[in-house]
């Protein structure tokens, strides 16, 4: 009988962590808290990192308020309440200030350090997506009524508005150089916004799958992704406007995706039980993670070493990003100390 369950238990865990492959990258989970205390009546809609690293930012559905989490050790550093759901927070590029909007019609800015309002500007619609320019100085706004705005920071002045369409938008990504806003509507595709006047640069639709729930571009700016409700993810070329690649693994609905910073694989999630890792040149999915409840936002680390995720269960998680390479700290070990011979007085290394 012991043996019996003893079996069992093993079969349950294989079943919920798959082993990784030798080689491939995976995540491998750190810790979890309650971000919403309804649990299963709750919901977390996003998660981000601070620039550094430092800090993770959460907002949640049901519980209405702004959090701020110790990435080291997932210690709660301080909340900020709000009168009705919260649906993104994004950390400034010098990871001085922490804007979030939402359902109550506001955009807010808060002392990332301590949670003090610094900023709250009224709002025509409820925000759904919001994000900053690279260099700080822009805060773009996406609307439940297809309206992107454009705003002056840390002034808050409006700057310019552009429609997107007829329906909500979901999600907006900066270029990495600033030069254009990438935005996901419900059912309109994709669009591509000079940040300049908020002029139309380019639509990415095909074959009217629809809704767009989430679209990234890669770090380089060379590609762009599209995930939406049907399972579709769509892989881009932006100078050409050329799809090079249509995935659908699951066919239930992807909420977030991202790029990981090693250029190479895409991380999505959303009502399939898994994070997903996707390799870029096959289009292969290398990795799943142990099963999670549905996941509201999936987020990278600058440095490419962690991940974050947003679940509808009222949690958020950290995850190691892992390369699956055994040989890969004994090679840094030895650059390192190529690196110190190197400089060190009157002894240089060929």
């Amino acid at each position: 009988m012991l043996i019996l369950l003893f079996l069992l238990a093993a079969a349950t865990v294989s079943a919920q962590a798959p082993a990784p492959v030798q080689g491939l990258p995976y995540l491998r989970p750190v810790w979890s808290r309650v971000a919403d205390l309804n649990g299963e009546l709750g919901s977390v809609e996003s998660v981000e990192f601070s620039p550094d690293g430092r800090l993770l930012a959460s907002v949640t559905k049901y519980s209405n308020e702004i959090a701020v989490w110790r990435t080291s050790d997932g210690t709660l550093l301080w909340t900020y309440p709000t009168a009705e759901e919260q649906e993104v927070a994004v950390f400034s590029p010098d990871g001085k200030w922490l804007a979030s909007g939402g359902e109550d019609r506001v955009l807010r800015v808060l002392d990332a350090a301590t949670g003090k309002l610094v900023l709250s500007l009224p709002h025509p619609a409820a925000i759904d997506a919001l994000n900053w320019s690279p260099d700080g100085s822009r805060l773009a706004t996406g609307d439940e009524a297809a309206t992107l705005r454009l705003w002056v920071m840390p002034e808050g002045k409006l700057l310019s508005s552009a429609s997107a369409g007829k329906e909500a938008i979901n999600e907006i990504d900066f270029s990495p150089d600033g030069a254009l806003l990438l935005v996901a509507a419900d059912s309109l595709g994709a669009k591509v916004f000079h940040t300049r006047d908020l002029s139309l640069a380019k639509t990415f639709a095909h074959n009217g799958q629809s809704p767009r729930t989430t679209a990234r571009f890669s770090t380089d700016g060379k590609l762009l992704a599209v995930g939406g409700a049907g399972g579709h993810i769509l892989l881009w070329d932006y100078a050409s406007a050329k799809l090079l690649r249509a995935f659908n693994f699951t066919g239930q609905k992807v909420e977030t995706l991202i790029f990981h910073r090693d250029g190479e694989h895409l991380l999505y999630a959303g009502h399939d039980p898994h994070i997903r890792v996707l390799r870029l040149r096959d289009g292969a999915i290398v990795h799943l993670s142990p099963p999670v409840d549905h996941a509201e936002y999936v987020t990278v680390s600058r440095n490419g070493s962690w991940v974050a995720s947003a679940h509808q269960d009222g949690i958020i998680r950290l995850w190691v990003w892992m390369r699956g390479d055994p040989a890969l700290n004994k090679r840094l070990h030895n650059q390192l100390l190529k690196k110190q011979a190197q400089s060190a007085p009157g002894n240089p290394i060929n």
